[in-house]
């Protein structure tokens, strides 16, 4: 791990003060210390040489991190770290500080900043465009856009979108309650009736095992972990997309907040009784939590669970309202002591942005929050529909033995028994885009990329 110290610039970076931010993906600060020496760059290609660590090929899915949940977990380079926005590195001719930003805000102060950030994004976006399609899943965070969206009265430029996700489990799973999924369902149906004559449209799609086979054989690892917004997205071009991506974060229903609570000494007696018969957060703790885990500050965690600036590539692209820089600074400088089981397991924070906005109108649509629909699932792909050169080794790293070991006998496995587990399409995915990134023959979606050493 990067240590809260003074280095030595013995790599002769250049003076200036640097550090990651939470909602860029391209140009993201690897450090590297041996001792009380560093070494630092934002460019892949000057990693090629290095060794790619063991765990992301068996764990693709926060790539290029091995872990959104601790940044000591590494990154896909062995002994490489990608550090969270927390860090910031002083940098003078001989001397390289590292510190952490310590500000501490309010849990009201954090609300003010985040209404005001949500509603000016949602402002630009229906200024600039005369089309808006809100992905609308049931959860509370895209209700708390469309509460937004009322607030605003933008609601006839608005297109919701709803799809069937035919790759998601129909059985009773550690994520997935039938009964449940059946409730939030009917519930869209009817908002979308109530709302008809008030949108501009609707829009229902059912995604199937077609249309992930057919981005596994076309698209880049960004937008195939994306799968079920990108394939939306291709198919309705012509206006700007929202949805509630990293609303589980900003809107204080994240269930590893939970765990900090209860790591930190909260009674897990208190906690069972603030349940009130919440499926996912009875699941999560009597299958998840670890009281033997370490707890792991907020300062050491990357907030994005998964990138996914790659979208706005698309134009005019998919905006991510509840969540920007500004409001992942200021999450980070919240005061955590504030949060109660209360808050987070009844999704109150949410509530009352919603009832900020629009009054008691949405508590009827209000079921829970859900999986989401770009969820990865343990599935077998057929191997005949999946394209031959998705399983070629990649020649332009230098891999973990172990890790390429795995690949090979992955693809024996392939020729054997016909099909792919989709996390091993995923790890032969997040490796060739390795492959280019080291070449230079791609960047990783940013706001700006700076090679500044």
């Amino acid at each position: 791990m990067i240590e809260i110290k003074n280095y030595k610039n013995i790599a002769g970076i250049p003076p200036g003060r640097y550090a990651n931010r939470d909602m860029t993906h391209g140009g993201k600060i690897f450090a590297k210390t041996n001792g009380d020496d560093i070494w630092m760059t934002n460019d892949f290609t000057k990693l090629r040489q290095e060794r790619l660590s063991r765990d992301i090929y068996f764990k693709p899915s926060a790539f290029p991190l091995i872990s959104p949940f601790d940044y000591r977990a590494g990154s896909c380079f062995k002994d490489w770290y990608i550090v969270p926005a927390s860090h910031v590195f002083e940098v003078s001719t001989d001397i390289v500080n590292v510190s952490i930003v310590q500000d501490r805000i309010t849990l009201d102060q954090y609300k003010k900043i985040l209404h005001k950030e949500i509603i000016q994004a949602l402002e630009i976006i229906f200024n600039d465009n005369d089309r808006v399609y809100l992905h609308y899943s049931g959860g509370i965070d895209s209700i708390v856009i469309l509460s937004c969206i009322m607030r605003l009265g933008m609601l006839k430029k608005t297109h919701l979108i709803t799809y069937h996700n035919q790759l998601m489990p129909n059985t009773n799973t550690d994520n997935v309650d039938p009964e449940l999924t059946r409730k939030k369902t009917n519930a869209i149906n009817q908002l979308v009736l109530d709302l008809k004559h008030e949108i501009q449209g609707h829009s229902k799609f059912d995604i199937e095992i077609s249309d992930l086979i057919r981005l596994a054989n076309t698209v880049n690892y960004d937008q195939f972990v994306l799968y079920c917004t990108y394939t939306t997205m291709l198919r309705l071009h012509d206006g700007a997309h929202v949805g509630g991506h990293y609303g589980n974060q900003s809107l204080l229903h994240w269930h590893f907040y939970i765990d900090d609570l209860l790591l930190q000494g909260r009674s897990i007696d208190d906690y069972k009784k603030s349940c009130q018969g919440d499926v996912y957060s009875k699941i999560h703790v009597t299958r998840y939590f670890d009281p033997k885990r370490e707890y792991v500050p907020i300062h050491l965690k990357n907030l994005l669970f998964r990138y996914r600036n790659v979208l706005n590539q698309q134009s005019p692209g998919y905006h991510y309202v509840l969540m920007n820089e500004t409001i992942a600074q200021a999450l980070r400088k919240l005061d955590l002591n504030e949060l109660t089981f209360d808050i987070l397991l009844d999704a109150k924070f949410a509530k009352d942005l919603i009832h900020d906005n629009a009054g008691n109108i949405f508590d009827p649509y209000i079921i829970s929050d859900g999986v989401g629909g770009d969820a990865l699932h343990d599935i077998d792909i057929p191997a005949d529909l999946l394209d031959p050169a998705l399983f070629q080794i990649s020649k332009n790293v230098n891999h973990d033995p172990e890790g390429l070991e795995w690949h090979n006998y992955e693809i024996a496995r392939m020729r054997r028994n016909r099909t792919v587990p989709l996390n091993t399409v995923v790890s032969f995915k997040a490796i060739q885009m390795l492959d280019l990134l080291v070449q230079g023959k791609t960047i990783l979606a940013s706001d700006s990329v700076v090679n500044f050493f």
